[in-house]
């Protein structure tokens, strides 16, 4: 609560003293996550970065709201410069206007800005305590005088009102065309239709008002009934949690957008990210995170949505603006299916820690931690069969807590915890073998945490969490071949174990996972609350994690796994999701959040996971919810047919939308379409369909009208599902029909 308030205050500074109280100090760069750039698999991926800190042409001093025109122009409130910018639609610089003073066309410390329907300008003079009106060329038209640190300013797109977000007083004013005042709502407070400092407002196309209720964390929505402005919902509440599971997390909503789709997209300023929702609140897609890489955030406040659906977003503490556009690449993972529940009975488990999948076979396997046993499922879930019993001997288990296949042999590694060994049995549980013991020396174990099999080379790799170690062993004999930890590596007698933060140092080491394709290793620590890379001999390549709830932080991490490209999954137990990461470390995905009453997609202290390329699915073990369950990859493609259309006034236009999605099992995650921009006047339109994958087209009808012009029209469509964004940009030739 300190550090918000402190950022807080640092935001409505309107002296040069807050330079210095915006200012963070950067994190230790041997924890910062390796290699963040804008990740293809983020809903929307960084076009452009436009400007940096300074006073010149293209440059800004906190710019904090942006519009975007018909023409596609980007026009930034450039606070500090106290002017606006205005750039074209490819984020070249064009010109300003403005400049500090209180004079009829200058502005002091301004704060937003606006485009009306005939494309006149309004700006938030905050400073001035009023709103200015201007035409395109920058030259002033009219004021609004006596406000109270107006903030955001929302056009009515289909009426004739401007509405402020005129903080100070914590109301909402309506303002007619000739900057005339006609009258306010709203007042402090957190009751519905009551606000704690409004930040920004933005008008559907149905007149209905919603306001970023920045302090109260929230969005209200307001609806004109008789000549008031009638409080009609309200979604958000304070967090920094995924709003896909947990409801609208906001935490300092500071500006909003429409599109031409009726999607409402919002600047989360604490949380330093973008979220979408639809108008009832229903959780879009969200992206961004903290930082200064391309794609990353600090402290975002205006936001526009162009007509092609490209995202223009005022980087406020970064002293820049990023231009999104909806990544083309993009991968879910949905829920599909659980299986099990808490017992001692087949099928049922007590604390399920690991899984692994054999693809030759599909059998899925499970280490049942605390029934001391292995459990096998085909991937339906069925049971299949199991073994194991509670004791020290051989095929017997005192808490077997890690299990892996050898993809080539099929045995069955399993990760031994309180007998500090491991065993390895034929995928039928015959025993065949089993190396280790407790102790400190090469080849012995003090809890043996985390497994792994490099198939193609018949290497086991074995997490030593409390020798703080990894040790590599020959699969097929349990021969001991090298040992990771202390700084060094070695194949003979090991160094007295001991912890530390540094490069092929551990703490508490819990997952490994093997790259298949650089035969390379991830090891999780789940004390450090990082990955470390290393080859497959022990030489150190790279690292990155920290402790946290961002994306790339971690609370725990414990298990891991990765798919055929190399990409690596982390279990982030504390967090309770799994993250997903480049091989080179850059975060790539997350999905699941806390949920101690088994809801579908969400976790209570999940342990393990396995990969199956064979089906592009994931199984998690979800520990505490005594449970396993399974996701699909999803990713959505978009295609638009014909590329021109050519009809003559008066006629039917129909394209063919295809909607595509990998994945078999993924046809009942429903995709909405719609006409993003370009339908031409006097025409209207209808989707033959509700669009569903897997592929399934839909019919894009346009029927114009005798009166609608004769022209080109560049039309754009766009596809949401399963969090992802497609659009696709096709044309229209409308002509006269010929002379008789």
């Amino acid at each position: 609560m300190v550090a918000k308030l402190a950022r807080h205050f640092a935001l409505l500074l309107t002296t040069a003293l807050a330079t210095n109280l915006l200012s963070r100090p950067a994190p230790a760069a041997d924890v910062e996550p390796m290699g963040f750039v804008a990740p293809n698999a983020e809903s929307y991926s960084s076009l452009r970065l436009i400007g940096s800190e300074g006073n010149l042409n293209d440059e800004f001093s906190y710019p904090h709201g942006t519009a975007v025109d018909a023409s596609g122009n980007i026009w930034v409130v450039d606070q500090y410069n106290q002017r606006v910018s205005k750039f074209d639609a490819s984020g070249n610089f064009l010109f300003n206007f403005g400049g500090p003073g209180s004079g009829l066309g200058y502005f002091s410390y301004p704060r937003d800005i606006a485009v009306d329907r005939q494309g006149n300008l309004w700006v938030a003079d905050t400073g001035n305590d009023r709103v200015q009106k201007f035409d395109t060329d920058g030259n002033f038209i009219c004021e609004a005088p006596g406000l109270n640190n107006p903030y955001g300013i929302g056009a009515d797109p289909v009426g004739s009102s401007v509405f402020v977000a005129n903080t100070g007083s914590h109301a909402i004013v309506r303002l007619g065309l000739n900057c005339a005042n006609n009258g306010s709502w709203g007042g402090p407070g957190s009751d519905d239709g009551r606000f704690n400092t409004p930040y920004d407002i933005a008008i559907d196309t149905e007149g209905l008002a919603y306001v970023a209720d920045f302090n109260n964390d929230r969005i209200q929505v307001f609806k004109l009934v008789r000549g008031v402005w009638t409080f009609q919902r309200k979604w958000g509440a304070q967090g920094a949690g995924d709003s896909r599971f947990a409801g609208a997390q906001l935490n300092g909503p500071a500006a909003l957008a429409f599109d031409g789709c009726g999607d409402l997209y919002v600047s989360d300023f604490y949380n330093d990210r973008m979220q979408v929702f639809r108008p009832n609140g229903t959780f879009v897609t969200s992206w961004g995170w903290t930082g200064k890489g391309s794609g990353q955030l600090d402290g975002p406040v205006g936001v526009a949505v162009d007509f092609r659906g490209r995202v223009v977003v005022a980087d406020y503490q970064n002293h820049r603006v990023q231009i999104f556009q909806p990544s083309t690449s993009d991968i879910s993972y949905l829920f599909q299916t659980k299986w099990g529940s808490s017992g001692a009975a087949d099928g049922l488990f007590n604390y399920p820690a690991a899984v692994a999948v054999d693809p030759a076979s599909s059998e899925v396997f499970v280490a049942d931690q605390n029934n001391n046993r292995i459990q096998v499922f085909d991937r339906a879930g069925n049971f299949l069969r199991k073994w194991g019993v509670y004791g020290a001997g051989t095929g017997q288990f005192y808490r077997p807590i890690a299990v892996a296949v050898n993809t080539v042999t099929h045995e069955v590694y399993v990760a031994d915890y309180y007998n500090h060994r491991v065993q390895v049995f034929t995928p039928d549980g015959t025993y065949q073998r089993q190396w280790g013991g407790s102790g400190k020396f090469s080849g012995q174990f003090t809890y043996p945490r985390g497994i792994a099999v490099d198939s193609a080379r018949d290497w086991v790799y074995v997490t030593d969490s409390y020798n703080d170690r990894v040790q590599k062993f020959q699969g097929s004999t349990g021969s001991f071949l090298l040992g990771v930890g202390n700084g060094t590596s070695w194949t003979g007698d090991a160094p007295v174990p001991s912890s530390g933060s540094g490069n092929r140092w551990f703490n508490s080491p819990s997952g490994v996972a093997v790259d298949p394709k650089t035969h390379d290793i991830y090891v999780v620590e789940y004390s450090n609350r990082r990955v470390q890379k290393l080859s497959s001999n022990g030489v150190f390549r790279t690292r990155w994690g920290s402790s946290g709830s961002g994306k790339g932080q971690f609370s725990n991490p414990i298990g891991a796994t990765t798919d055929a490209a190399g990409n690596l999954y982390v279990v982030d137990q504390g967090n309770h999701r799994v993250q997903k990461f480049a091989s080179t470390g850059q975060f790539i995905t997350s999905w699941g959040s806390y949920s101690n009453i088994g809801t579908d997609g969400l976790f209570y202290n999940p342990e393990g996971l396995a990969f199956d390329g064979s089906t592009n699915t994931i199984f998690v073990a979800d520990g505490y919810n005594q449970r396993v369950q399974v996701f699909e990859a999803f990713g959505l493609g978009l295609s638009v047919t014909p590329a021109l259309n050519r009809i003559v006034q008066d006629a039917v236009a129909e394209y063919t939308a295809r909607v595509t999605a990998i994945g078999p099992n993924t046809g009942g995650e429903r995709v909405n379409l719609c006409l993003l921009s370009g339908k031409p006047p006097a025409t209207t339109y209808e989707f033959s369909r509700p669009a569903v994958v897997p592929p399934r087209s839909s019919t894009l009808s346009l029927d114009t009208r005798i009166n609608t012009p004769a022209r080109t029209y560049d039309l754009y469509v766009q596809a949401r599902g399963g969090g992802q964004t497609r659009v696709k940009r096709v044309r229209l030739r409308v002509t006269a029909p010929p002379v008789p």
